[in-house]
């Protein structure tokens, strides 16, 4: 094993080239080369194969490597050179003889060596070696080096079979006669297959040698030829024939066999697309009935926040249309100024704060979606390019999960006694009841929040009569004769003129004509401060928004009691 780590990182891919082709030369045949975990042999795959892609080891490839060693003369060198020192004759002698001896063995081996191949276990041709145009020959088309493609007609069937055999018995196997057609003219054969030996189990490769079918030693081939009775020529001819026969059915049996395996993987993979279509195909039916089934407005977006469905809901709220499907979620209303956008999900925070701005609300909506979001283990994120190029909020939600016990939900912790928000401190005593037919006056510019308030205190047995701003709120104080509120209840925030000054417009009014009649103040403005303002402006009680009913009606039985 050669132990290379943490070194080709600092080598460009040039020197990378030239490096690794020395640790191939250098290892054995079943050497291993061990990389840095930062480092890989790509730039020279045809040398070296991946035994473990993820602690970086790497096989020898039996593949020539083409070293050329380049040494650079050092100053001592030159100095030696320049002394004018005598080289050393007889060593250059024994050089040149031994190169001699080199070249005699090269062309020897180039002459009288049979031409061969050194191809793969996949029967992709290595190197060649001699003359193999006789027996190879490369195919039209794309390029390849595949053996069984490059081997001419009537090669490939018992080359085929001979490679096999060696695999399998990891002998030499040898073929003889074999008719190869070489420019329109038959030619006997023989091959040879031998197994390379001492690499690993999975880069094993094989010698395949071709040499020219020699006639039999004796007499010359012409007398042989005039003494070869028919009888002989037929027999030859059909042991030819049958072990030709003999290597077809084998390639075709081969042939049968990775069918079958061919059709048992796709079997196979058959029934893992069919399981995953039913997987699908029952999300799909459970997405449909939601669809259909939900009462709620939901979008389906994709990755991409793209449309992919909408509930019938949504198409009413958001005014989708079939052509919104695949178009991108996106807003462009009056957006967050980047001063504000920090505090967007602050309780009672609003980029307008007056009470007489024009759209209402308390500020807790975004708080509250934070709030239930958290709850459920997710995150919630606003963005915007600022005022007037709109606003997306992103909320990420779990796949699964299930809370503890004693887990904190949003920072509360429910399962706690001593919480605020256990049931166990929660008031014993009933509330005081509404008295029946009291005439109840709601004001607030919200119409989901008048039509909640007049919905519960009706329930309590109360006559109410909302109003969704303070001039239609004066108009009733207007027609007194008609029907006379016993109890004022008014949101403070509200555009145009707020519940201040409504308040001081009915305390201005005569008090047969409702100047004193008590008044209740809800507002999401919860300091003290504030709560004195509204007292100094005439309400009498004061209960903070979100409402609670209980708290709402207590302070309406109250002051009804009091007059």
């Amino acid at each position: 094993m050669i132990s290379c780590r943490n070194l080709l990182i600092y080598l460009e891919p040039v020197l990378q080239k030239q490096v690794l082709p020395t640790l191939h030369y250098a290892l054995k045949p079943s050497g291993v080369l061990w990389l840095g975990s930062s480092e890989t042999a790509s730039v020279a795959s045809h040398l070296f194969a991946p035994e473990d892609k993820k602690h970086r080891f790497y096989s020898k490839k039996p593949a020539a490597a083409h070293l050329r060693f380049r040494s650079a003369r050092g100053d001592a060198a030159r100095d030696r050179a320049d002394s004018g020192q005598k080289r050393n004759h007889m060593g250059e002698q024994l050089l040149t003889e031994r190169d001699a001896e080199k070249e005699a063995d090269r062309i020897i081996l180039a002459r009288y060596s049979p031409a061969s191949v050194l191809v793969s276990s996949e029967m992709e041709i290595l190197q060649f070696r001699g003359s193999t145009g006789a027996y190879l020959e490369a195919p039209s088309g794309k390029a390849t080096l595949n053996l069984l493609k490059m081997a001419r007609e009537g090669l490939m069937l018992p080359l085929r079979a001979a490679i096999q055999k060696a695999k399998k018995d990891d002998a030499t196997v040898r073929k003889e006669d074999v008719r190869v057609n070489y420019g329109g003219e038959f030619r006997q054969v023989n091959l040879e297959v031998v197994p390379i030996k001492g690499l690993a189990a999975n880069e094993r490769s094989f010698l395949v040698l071709f040499e020219p079918a020699t006639l039999e030693p004796g007499a010359p081939a012409t007398r042989k030829a005039k003494t070869t009775t028919k009888r002989q020529t037929e027999d030859r001819q059909v042991a030819r024939l049958q072990e030709e026969l003999a290597a077809t059915r084998e390639y075709l049996q081969s042939l049968v066999e990775q069918h079958e395996a061919a059709n048992e993987e796709l079997q196979s993979s058959s029934e893992e697309i069919q399981s995953a279509n039913e997987e699908l195909q029952s999300i799909n039916d459970e997405l449909h009935n939601l669809h259909a089934n939900a009462n709620i407005p939901m979008l389906f977006l994709d990755r991409d926040l793209r449309i992919r469905r909408f509930t019938p809901q949504a198409e009413k709220v958001l005014n989708l249309i079939a052509a919104d499907l695949e178009r991108p979620v996106g807003d462009t209303g009056e957006g967050i100024s980047a001063d504000f956008l920090p505090y967007v999900f602050a309780r009672f925070r609003q980029a307008d704060g007056t009470t007489t701005r024009q759209h209402g609300g308390l500020g807790l909506g975004l708080a509250i979606v934070r709030h239930l979001v958290e709850a459920h283990g997710g995150q919630v994120r606003a963005a915007s390019e600022g005022a007037g190029q709109g606003a997306t909020f992103t909320v990420t939600l779990p796949l699964a999960g299930r809370r503890r016990e004693g887990e904190t939900e949003g920072g509360r912790d429910f399962s706690s006694p001593f919480s605020p928000f256990s049931p166990s401190l929660r008031p014993s005593v009933p509330p005081p009841s509404v008295p029946a037919g009291l005439r109840v006056l709601v004001v607030d510019d919200d119409r989901d929040s008048r039509e909640l308030l007049r919905l519960a205190l009706t329930e309590e047995g109360a006559e109410v009569r909302t109003a969704a701003s303070a001039a239609e709120a004066l108009d009733i104080f207007n027609q007194w004769e008609q029907w006379r509120p016993d109890v004022l209840v008014s949101d403070i925030g509200m555009p145009g003129e707020d519940g201040y000054e409504l308040m001081r417009q009915v305390r201005a009014l005569p008090a047969e004509r409702g100047g004193q009649a008590p008044a209740v103040a809800l507002t999401g403005y919860v300091r003290p401060e504030d709560q004195k303002r509204a007292l100094a402006a005439g309400y009498q009680m004061f209960v903070p928004k979100p409402v609670e009913m209980d708290k709402l009606v207590t302070a309406i039985a109250r002051l009804a009691a009091t007059g």
